[in-house]
């Protein structure tokens, strides 16, 4: 099973669609997989150990980003620890459960900071092809 961290979230949820409409849209070493999406803290070691007692977890999609934005400059620090702790334990259940592969994505410059206008939840992402 593919674990997804953050799948209710804007990209979390595209992805989690998209992996629910395997196999035809991802590639062969994904289609024979399962998607599992549990509500937990990923900041928490023990919560995230016992969705692996659950599932046998072939592959993480770490999407539950925990760095605020903008950071407050009181805490650098603290906010910093909380941000690396929660992929810390991703890439210790992934060492744990032997999983080879952990992908991880951020809408940070989606929603602001990166001084560029934000696009909002509801902003279509679909593309088209036009023939020339």
């Amino acid at each position: 099973m593919i674990l997804v961290t953050g799948g209710l979230g804007f990209i979390g949820s595209h992805t989690v669609r998209a992996l629910q409409r395997r196999p035809a849209q991802l590639s062969p070493v994904l289609a024979d997989t399962n998607v599992a999406l549990e509500r937990a803290d990923v900041a928490d070691l023990d919560a995230l150990r016992a969705i692996g007692k659950r599932y046998d977890i072939s592959g993480i999609v770490h999407l539950a980003g925990s760095m605020p934005w903008p950071p407050d400059s009181s805490r650098p620090i603290e906010q910093a620890r909380d941000a690396l702790g929660s992929w810390f334990n991703i890439t210790q259940v992934a060492s744990e459960w032997g999983v080879r592969r952990v992908s991880v994505a951020s809408t940070i410059g989606v929603y602001g900071g990166s001084g560029h206008p934000a696009i909002s939840p509801k902003t279509c992402l679909c593309h088209s092809h036009t023939r020339t």
